[in-house]
């Protein structure tokens, strides 16, 4: 049998198989093409600058804390292109009773208005210094924590092209033996009323170098009498922080500098109420610094993409706490689900 007689003698779907197996294996596309991308996650949201290998430590210089409380600022940044949330928790070691930890945050801003005042009784019953309401008052909002002192000042019905100051007057102790205002305070401005006797300044920003209260103002103490009536001058919101006033230049040292040289408080625009300001710059503060009386108190942060928001951790120990060494410890958390 020659060649060609045995090719005739194989099946022609036998040939066809054969093909098509052949052209399947050597010849089909398994994909079309390759995308490839490469990214460096950085963390969502920091805590001080810091990613999450660090840890951040608030330091009690104290050795035996007993019925201080001592607080601390930090700073959360949203670095995401969404809103971001944080929970924040503290465990103990060893467990025990006797220190209580709270997180606060500030309101944004903070506004105040300042008034003259005249003796007279305030609603408790005392005679006091007493609100005149006849229109001559000013009013300043300004940022609660914040690197530089930023504020919009307007003021109206004072002397007419009279030169005045925002102050910073800080008490002295006792308050009414020695005044002044520079223990220490602050010329925060000086400027001068129109034809009208107004004034106007939106968007001002001054550096103070200093928390308001200062450190050594008799107003940050613990145990002040500016609320709930228990003096007979003030009956204010807040019991302990800063004072601002509008004085006239010509009341100052030198026109321009605490401490006051003279005292006339029909010409002058008194705090209604005590205020704090947190300078970014300054990270610690002294024990028993008025947090609680201003901050709100939190165990959840939430912040806008972008956003830095200061937050501050304060310890609080019984006097009755046992003498040993204790670590506090707060994680920076995903809100519970």
């Amino acid at each position: 049998m020659n060649l060609k007689q045995k090719w005739k003698g194989i099946p022609v779907f036998l040939v066809a198989v054969v093909a098509l197996s052949t052209f399947g294996a050597a010849a089909l596309l398994e994909y079309y093409g390759t995308i490839s991308t490469t990214v460096e996650v950085e963390q969502s949201i920091l805590v001080d600058g810091q990613d999450y290998t660090a840890t951040i430590n608030d330091v009690i210089e104290e050795d035996a804390p007993g019925g201080e409380e001592f607080c601390f600022k930090h700073w959360l940044k949203n670095q995401m292109s969404v809103e971001g949330t944080v929970g924040l928790e503290t465990s103990y070691s060893p467990e025990g009773e006797g220190i209580e930890t709270t997180y606060y945050t500030m309101p944004e801003t903070t506004t105040l208005i300042l008034e003259n005042k005249e003796i007279g009784n305030n609603g408790c019953g005392l005679e006091t210094w007493k609100i005149i309401d006849d229109g001559r008052k000013a009013t300043i909002t300004f940022d609660t924590v914040n690197p530089t002192f930023d504020y919009d000042l307007e003021a109206v019905g004072l002397e007419l092209d009279t030169q005045y100051a925002l102050i910073y007057y800080a008490d002295y102790d006792p308050r009414f033996d020695t005044w002044g205002g520079d223990n220490p305070g602050a010329v925060i401005e000086i400027f001068t009323t129109d034809t009208s006797g107004d004034y106007s300044n939106l968007g001002a920003s001054v550096e103070l170098n200093m928390n308001l209260p200062s450190e050594s103002d008799w107003n940050i103490n613990p145990n002040p009498d500016y609320c709930d009536c228990h003096n007979t001058h003030d009956d204010y919101e807040h019991c302990r922080g800063a004072k601002l006033w509008i004085v006239p230049t010509s009341h100052l040292t030198n026109g321009d500098s605490l401490p006051l040289v003279s005292w006339d408080m029909s010409k002058y625009l008194f705090e209604t109420d005590l205020v704090t300001y947190f300078d970014c710059n300054i990270d610690t503060l002294t024990s028993n610094y008025p947090i609680g009386e201003y901050g709100i108190p939190t165990t959840e942060i939430t912040l806008e993409s972008g956003e830095e928001k200061p937050f501050f951790i304060c310890y609080g120990f019984d006097p009755l706490i046992k003498p040993k060494t204790y670590t506090i410890t707060t994680e920076i958390v995903p809100p519970t689900q």
